[in-house]
């Protein structure tokens, strides 16, 4: 669950710089789930429980190679979970929004930002660590039994809201 982001319009980003986000989100990614797989496969029972972005939902600027990455993890996580399912393991992603911890603490510095960050969001707030975690955990959970291929998201209503940031008239 490893996660890079080299900031910078699309087209000034350099194919080493692609590269090393495809790298460490995408490869990185498949090679753990991979990994923890092949140990799980002999006892048929296991969860694996992805990190996508809801930038792997709807693309944000300046963010290169990420958001295609997050996007291309949801798609084999549905791979893993159709492939694996039948072997006792179910395979899940987290779709972090507006995340007050991680790579995102540096945007967070400036209070400007995140006041209106935070104010964009449904439910007033970023998000923190432990929303994170404590989605993660329900997935792996017993409770999760019957879920398998998702991506659950967990922004606070922000991906969903894009359409009532727009006027009507």
């Amino acid at each position: 669950n490893a996660g890079l982001v080299r900031f910078g319009p699309l087209h000034e980003q350099t194919p080493d710089d692609f590269r090393a986000v495809v790298n460490v989100n995408l490869v990185g990614c498949y090679i753990v789930s991979r990994e923890a797989a092949t140990r799980m496969i002999p006892k048929a029972s296991g969860a694996i429980i992805n990190i996508t972005s809801n930038n792997g939902i709807v693309p944000g600027p300046n963010a290169g190679a990420y958001g295609a990455t997050k996007s291309a993890i949801a798609m084999m996580t549905q791979q893993m979970a159709i492939e694996w399912g039948p072997l006792g393991l179910r395979i899940n992603a987290v779709a972090p929004g507006f995340i007050d911890a991680g790579m995102s603490k540096p945007i967070y510095a400036n209070d400007a930002v995140r006041k209106a960050r935070g104010g964009a969001v449904p439910l007033r707030r970023l998000g923190t660590a432990d929303d994170i975690a404590n989605a993660v955990l329900f997935l792996a959970s017993e409770k999760a039994s019957y879920v398998n291929g998702h991506n659950l998201l967990v922004d606070g209503g922000v991906t969903p809201s894009l359409l009532a940031q727009l006027p009507r008239h």
